[in-house]
C-alpha cells in the first residue's frame, strides 16, 4: 500500500515499501524504445512498445504477451527487459523482477537509468547494501539534474536503513550537483534537527524557503526548528505563513465560510 512520499514536502512522488513509483515510471516512459531502420519499427521494438503502451494503462495480461513477443523476436533487448521487470514488480512477483532486472543489466551495464530504476527496486525490498551501491555505479554515468536526482534517492534509500551517515553524505552529494535541490535541503534540515544541530537545520530551511513554496510540513520543521533555537518571533512567523496556508488550501477545497 502506497504511504506519503517522505521527502520535501509537496513533491508529487509516492513511496511504496520504498519504491519511489512516480519517478520509475517517469524513468521508464523517457526509456521507451525508439524506432531503427529509417523510422521502422523491428518485430521487437513494436511489441516492446506496445507493452509499455499496455503496461501504463495497467492491463498486464496483455503487456506481457507484447513483451514476450519481443523477446521471442529479439531476446537481447535490455529495454524489453527492464520494462518486464517493472510489470512484475507491479504484479507482485519480485523474484521474477529482480531477475528481469539483472538480464537488463547483463545486456546494458552501464545504464544509469535501469541501474537507478533496479536501485529503486532493491530499497524497496529492503536489500539496502545492494541498492546503495546500485545508485553509486548510476551515480558515474548520470550527468547534471539526474545525478542529483540519483543522490536525494540515495539518501532516502539509506534512510530507510537507518543509516543516517549515507543519508546525508548522499544529501550533499546531490547538493553539489543542484544547489537548490528540494528533497536534500528539506532532509538534511530534518537529519540536522535529528543530531541536534539546529542552527545546522535553520541553515538548510533558510536555503530551502529561498527558492521553494513553503508547505505545511516545511513551516511545522520551521517551527520546531525556532521554538528549540528560543527565537519566539520566528515561530509566530511560520505560525502566520501555516495559518495563511491553512485558509487557503481550505478555500481550494471548498471549506471556505464564505466570509472575507
Amino acid at each position: 500500500m502506497a504511504t506519503e512520499y517522505r521527502g520535501y514536502p509537496g513533491s508529487s512522488l509516492i513511496m511504496g515499501r520504498g519504491i519511489c513509483l512516480a519517478l520509475l515510471l517517469g524513468l521508464l516512459a523517457a526509456c521507451a524504445s525508439q524506432p531503427q531502420n529509417n523510422g521502422r519499427l523491428t518485430p521487437a521494438e513494436a511489441n516492446t512498445r506496445l507493452g509499455f503502451e499496455y503496461l501504463q494503462r495497467g492491463d498486464y495480461e496483455t503487456a506481457l504477451a507484447k513483451f514476450r513477443k519481443a523477446l521471442a523476436a529479439n531476446p537481447r533487448r535490455a529495454d524489453t527487459h527492464h520494462y518486464l521487470a517493472e510489470l512484475y514488480r507491479r504484479t507482485g512477483d519480485p523474484r521474477r523482477s529482480r531477475n528481469e532486472y539483472q538480464q537488463a543489466l547483463k545486456l546494458a551495464p552501464k545504464d544509469a537509468m535501469i541501474l537507478r530504476n533496479y536501485a529503486i527496486f532493491l530499497c524497496g525490498q529492503g536489500d539496502y547494501r545492494e541498492a546503495m551501491a546500485a545508485f553509486k555505479q548510476a551515480a558515474r554515468d548520470y550527468q547534471g539534474l539526474q545525478r542529483a536526482a540519483n543522490y536525494e534517492q540515495a539518501g532516502l534509500c539509506a534512510m530507510q536503513a537507518h543509516d543516517w551517515s549515507a543519508a546525508e553524505e548522499s544529501f550533499r552529494a546531490a547538493l553539489q550537483e543542484k544547489a537548490t535541490a528540494a528533497n536534500a535541503l528539506y532532509q538534511l534540515a530534518r537529519l540536522s534537527v535529528r543530531k541536534g544541530a539546529y542552527l545546522k537545520a535553520r541553515a538548510f530551511l533558510q536555503r530551502l524557503l529561498a527558492v521553494h513554496a513553503a508547505s505545511d510540513k516545511v513551516l511545522q520543521l520551521g517551527i520546531e526548528i525556532e521554538t528549540a533555537l528560543d527565537n519566539p518571533l520566528a515561530v509566530a512567523n511560520y505560525r502566520r505563513q501555516l495559518a495563511v496556508l491553512g485558509k487557503a488550501s481550505s478555500r481550494a477545497n471548498g471549506k471556505g465560510d464564505g466570509h472575507d
